[in-house]
């Protein structure tokens, strides 16, 4: 007695595609979630970074009161040292990407180039 073959493949070909479709899916969704998870997570302020900062010194070095104080004094002399380095090298950044931003205008067709200058507008006003 043969039992017919062609059912059983049609079966085991129904199960190959719904595993497939299943894991399909499956996939999607853990994607999504990943990437709109992380996109919902704000970032810290300066402010916050600094609390979490002094905080999780104070409880893993047990800091004394002079300690933070210390601490937060360097923070506010490196911050504003940050500041002076920044003031220094902006026009030099300024001037940095408005060449690369000629240069790849100059590489683009006339047609290409007002596009081009909406495009670099939308970036660099993007709440605009």
């Amino acid at each position: 007695m043969t039992r017919p073959s062609a059912p059983v493949g049609v079966y085991l070909t129904l199960v190959f595609v719904s595993g497939l479709l299943v894991g399909a899916f499956g996939m999607r969704l853990y994607i999504v979630k990943s990437v709109s998870a992380r996109a919902a997570i704000p970032r810290p302020t300066a402010d916050e970074f600094r609390r979490h900062l002094i905080s999780e010194m104070q409880s893993r070095f047990r800091l004394r009161a002079d300690q933070v104080t210390g601490v937060n004094q360097i923070l506010d002399e490196t911050r504003a040292r940050f500041r002076d380095i920044h003031k220094k090298i902006g026009p030099e950044i300024k001037a940095l990407r408005k060449e690369q931003n000629d240069r790849i205008r100059a590489l683009l067709t006339p047609e290409q180039q007002p596009e081009y200058d909406r495009w670099r507008a939308e970036r660099d006003n993007p709440g605009h």
